[in-house]
């Protein structure tokens, strides 16, 4: 028997028992609370098995869900009733099945490390046996209603244990990773493996897009005023940041009491985004609102962006 942080595993990687649920790489705005974790020396690279190749793998992706949301045919559905929304058509699949990164790197958590773990096992699978490990970060993904994406390698001779985070391009020993509590050890993920294309999402959740001077920039659907209708939401982008509970938006646009309103903090949103990036987002935003409102989408054109 092995151990990883705390749970306890079978020979076969199994946890034997694991007494919380989390909602895989989101984080719920206003409810993600942030911990800095303390600096640890990283292990010499010769003390890593493959360090430059592994390497070179981890620097080849990038954090993102900015790159996939803003694709034409990414499209956002609404539930008031239930109070959910959805992204469809986020995900795509190459002819055997995997998923692909967009543009080649940028993906959320899951999604990198499915990259990187078909990437390195043809060459690690004699000598290593390649886990996922569904975890919180204590940087951002602290949980415990969201949680990280991570791999973990477990040498098959030894019992030496090494542990990958594509998304911080992050190689190291478990003393590198003492700030992650690891939730669940998982042989696949099983949303790639059935294909799924879209994420979907309760009121209050968000999904993330990217990491940028240390602060994490999300999106989500809201209410306003404790009411959520057809007449009342908005389209936020929200940033948070380490110690904070309660994310700031720096991007608004929705409708309040049935009219359109809009709301942005430009001097943070420039500083986090790229114009380009602003344009984007907003053309998105726009083209979501005219297809839910077609009738009333002269409207929208007095709006930021």
């Amino acid at each position: 028997m092995w151990t990883i942080s705390g749970p306890k595993l079978d020979q076969s990687g199994r946890i034997c028992r694991i007494g919380i649920a989390v909602a895989s790489c989101l984080v719920l705005a206003g409810c993600s609370t942030v911990v800095r974790p303390k600096a640890v020396a990283a292990p010499p690279a010769e003390a890593l098995p493959y360090f430059d190749r592994i390497t070179a793998v981890v620097k080849s992706v990038d954090y993102s869900g900015y790159h996939a949301m803003v694709n034409p045919e990414v499209a956002l559905n609404i539930d008031f009733a239930n109070q959910t929304w959805s992204l469809s058509n986020l995900f795509k699949y190459d002819s055997q099945g995997e998923i692909l990164l967009e543009e080649g790197r940028y993906g959320l958590c899951g999604r990198l490390a499915a990259h990187v773990y078909r990437q390195i096992k043809p060459w690690l699978q004699k000598e290593f046996e390649i886990k996922f490990i569904q975890a919180a970060e204590p940087t951002f993904f602290s949980g415990p209603r969201s949680s990280h994406m991570i791999l973990a390698m477990v040498n098959k001779n030894d019992g030496r244990q090494f542990f990958i985070d594509p998304s911080f391009h992050k190689y190291g020993t478990k003393e590198v990773f003492s700030g992650y509590q690891f939730l669940e050890i998982r042989d696949s993920l099983s949303m790639f493996a059935d294909r799924a294309t879209g994420l979907a999402f309760k009121l209050g959740q968000a999904h993330p897009l990217l990491i940028r001077e240390g602060l994490l920039v999300s999106f989500s659907v809201t209410s306003v005023d404790d009411k959520f209708d057809l007449d009342n939401f908005f389209l936020a982008i929200t940033v948070n940041r380490p110690y904070e509970i309660i994310g700031k938006d720096i991007a608004v646009i929705g409708r309040y009491n049935g009219r359109f309103e809009s709301f942005q903090d430009p001097v943070l949103l420039n500083r986090l985004l790229r114009p380009d990036e602003v344009d984007k987002i907003y053309k998105k935003f726009h083209a979501w609102l005219k297809k839910l409102f077609p009738n009333e989408a002269g409207q929208l054109t007095a709006a930021p962006g």
